[in-house]
């Protein structure tokens, strides 16, 4: 029997593989992929994450493969300001800073310093039942029992699907491109992630490494055609947005709907901890308590 399971062997999951490791606790790591690969593009670690991976001592490891960034741009088609905002204080004041990095990047230094060897590939979760103990099947044939599991797989997560029966999906009637691209941004946007707003359609954009460029383009789903030149789409905008979207190979531009999970009442079935919120005695999140104080 394992006395900690985790499902999900992407950046959360990972994480808390990380955390657990750190306390000496013994946990077994369940992916279905077949493989540790790269998916998605890049990922923005703000301050407060920043600071949960400096007590990993991973900071360094993060900063040094990805790109600080000092602040955030929101503007016009044509590159004119509309708001600001610089974290050169949160900075300061928590000695950590906003990394653009690639998923791959930082999935492999969560992977590599968790341990390989606790990370099980190519197990599918199909059942999770709750007797004394979790019961989980894999497609697979694999069966395990668990003292305590945690989901960490994704948006769609069997875990929170059967355990808790709740989670509605959210489309927010977008789509979204998301690209890489070998691309040498001007001097001014090198630690700088902008977004760019016009009519029925966004374009962001920030560095990741010393030469590479993450990208992503935002048109509402009445827009929307199949085969969509998005340079078409976008000549209304700065010619640098242009000149992005055409260095771009085809093949390294994903296209997905935009979702998210509506609000659910609580994150966990019974607390692994005797644990009550100092502001309101609520112990019903378990680690964590969601109301406002």
């Amino acid at each position: 029997m394992n006395q900690i399971s985790i499902i999900g062997a992407g950046i959360g999951g990972l994480t808390l593989g990380n955390i657990l490791k750190q306390h000496d606790l013994d946990f077994t790591m369940y992916e279905s992929a077949p493989e540790i690969k790269p998916v998605g593009a890049e990922i923005m670690m703000a301050v407060n994450a920043m600071q949960i991976f400096d007590s990993l001592g991973l900071k360094e490891k993060i900063e040094s493969r990805g790109n600080k960034i000092q602040g955030i741009f929101i503007t016009d088609e044509k590159l004119r300001t509309i708001s600001t905002t610089n974290v050169l204080a949160l900075e300061k004041k928590f000695n950590s800073c906003n990394v653009a990095i690639h998923r791959a990047e930082l999935q492999n230094i969560l992977a590599k310093n968790v341990g390989f060897e606790n990370i099980k590939l190519n197990d599918s979760l199909q059942q999770i039942q709750k007797n004394e103990n979790y019961h989980l099947d894999f497609k697979n044939g694999l069966n395990i029992e668990s003292k305590f599991v945690f989901g960490a797989d994704g948006i769609h997560s069997k875990v929170r699907n059967q355990v808790l029966k709740t989670g509605k999906i959210r489309n927010a009637g977008q789509k979204c491109w998301r690209g890489l691209t070998d691309f040498i941004l001007p001097e001014k946007y090198s630690h700088h992630a902008l977004e760019i707003w016009g009519k029925g359609k966004r374009f962001g954009f920030v560095k990741i490494s010393e030469q590479k460029v993450y990208w992503y383009a935002l048109v509402n789903e009445n827009k929307f055609e199949e085969n969509l030149d998005l340079t078409e789409v976008f000549k209304d905008f700065d010619s640098l947005v242009l000149e992005i979207l055409e260095s771009t190979q085809k093949e390294n531009i994903i296209l997905n709907d935009i979702i998210d999970l509506a609000p659910i009442p609580k994150w966990c079935r019974k607390s692994l901890f005797n644990w009550r919120c100092t502001s309101c005695n609520n112990s019903e999140y378990g680690t964590r308590c969601l109301s406002i104080h």
